[in-house]
């Protein structure tokens, strides 16, 4: 396909790719202050932690409804998002992006978030357009009542993965095969949070132009405290769970 840039500012993200792989653009400003907000209530932290449970039991899932069996119960919705069979999919259906978020009360300290997910993105896109992509990501927050990602209105944020119909790329944590089967796969990352609000965030983003030839899928959302016992700290092969700056200036 050759080598194409995607730079969407005002969606999420700032990447160049050539063919299938890509890289993000680290904003060091942005995960030091996190490292010293955490520190500064106490957090031990270890550097970019990604963590795998090893047998232990499942701790109570923070969020709620995260396997969508009431629907979409206790989850925000943007654009052309359902919850009918007991998973999510957000499309790009409309005139607004597709987006579905939580945002949950919680202490600081270290968490491991956890999801199932699927693509039916679509590989059109006309030239002067990008593919269509898909973004999860986690969203800080200490003003809960002005908490709002399309405006900016959010501390600062974790990316934790980026699909589009080539594949995933950018991902800051362990992507596995999902006891779903089929398409379906899992990702599983660990976090040092030092806020006092958290939001995990599922984002379609229309970018070739076409409406409604897009979706991601979303099942199982768990955020849980690792047992310190019961963990494996895996570092090499994965790069740096950092903080990146997702950039808004509106849809």
């Amino acid at each position: 396909m050759g080598s194409f840039c995607r730079s969407v500012v005002g969606v999420c993200w700032i990447l160049c790719v050539s063919g299938a792989s890509g890289f993000w653009v680290k904003d060091p400003v942005v995960y030091q202050d996190q490292r010293n907000r955490a520190q500064s209530q106490g957090v031990v932290l270890e550097r970019f932690p990604v963590v795998r449970e090893m047998g232990a039991a499942t701790p109570t899932n923070v969020f709620l409804n995260g396997d969508f069996s009431a629907g979409l119960a206790g989850w925000s919705v943007t654009g052309g998002v359902s919850g009918a069979g007991g998973e999510a999919q957000v499309t790009d259906i409309g005139t607004v992006d597709g987006g579905l978020s939580q945002l949950v009360a919680l202490a600081p300290g270290s968490y491991t978030i956890e999801f199932d997910f699927a693509s039916g993105l679509s590989s059109t896109f006309a030239i002067g357009t990008f593919p269509d992509t898909f973004f999860a990501s986690l969203y800080f927050t200490d003003t809960p009542g002005s908490f709002d990602i399309a405006s900016g209105s959010y501390d600062t944020a974790i990316a934790l993965l980026d699909m589009d119909y080539l594949g995933i790329f950018n991902p800051q944590g362990v992507v596995s095969p999902s006891i779903k089967g089929g398409d379906w796969q899992h990702f599983s990352a660990s976090f040092v949070n030092g806020y006092g609000y958290l939001a995990v965030s599922f984002e379609m983003a229309d970018l070739n132009g076409s409406d409604a030839d897009s979706s991601g899928f979303v099942d199982n959302v768990i955020l849980l405290v690792p047992e310190p016992s019961t963990l494996v700290l895996v570092m090499a092969g994965v790069g740096a769970l950092g903080l990146w700056q997702r950039r808004r200036t509106g849809a």
